[in-house]
């Protein structure tokens, strides 16, 4: 009985640690600015965020949703396949935000309070 114990033991135990895997990646755009780029794998509620050069390690399995979002970027959503852990640095490509603005209206206003900044004139401290 023991046997069959310790047995089922050390089966749990391997076949969880073959689920529990980390997913090393890249992020990789048009752009230097790939820091603190949100990695968010929806399948197991785990967040991960890439380092100043784009880098990133999240706990991950096969066939999890993985998210990769931020403001410059198109988000992305990804389900994970086998081959993606079988390589050294997974890569992922994201495309830049573009926001087109049509206009721009710079207007002159001589304070805050004129400029809707403030409820009520600011105090003048100079003579």
């Amino acid at each position: 009985m023991k046997i069959n114990s310790t047995i089922f033991l050390f089966t749990f135990l391997l076949s969880y640690g073959i689920n529990a895997q980390h997913l090393n990646g890249k992020v990789v755009a048009a752009t230097t600015d790939l820091g603190n780029v949100s990695i968010l794998n929806a399948s197991q509620k785990k967040y991960s965020t890439t380092d100043k050069d784009g880098f990133f390690k999240i706990e991950a399995s096969v066939n999890d949703s993985v998210k990769i979002s931020a403001v410059q970027f198109d988000s992305a959503i990804l389900i994970l396949k086998k081959e993606d852990f079988e390589k050294d640095v997974f890569l992922v490509n994201l495309k830049l935000h573009t926001t087109y603005i049509e206009e721009v209206k710079v207007l002159q206003s001589q304070d805050g309070y004129q400029a809707g900044v403030l409820s009520k004139k600011a105090k003048t401290f100079t003579p």
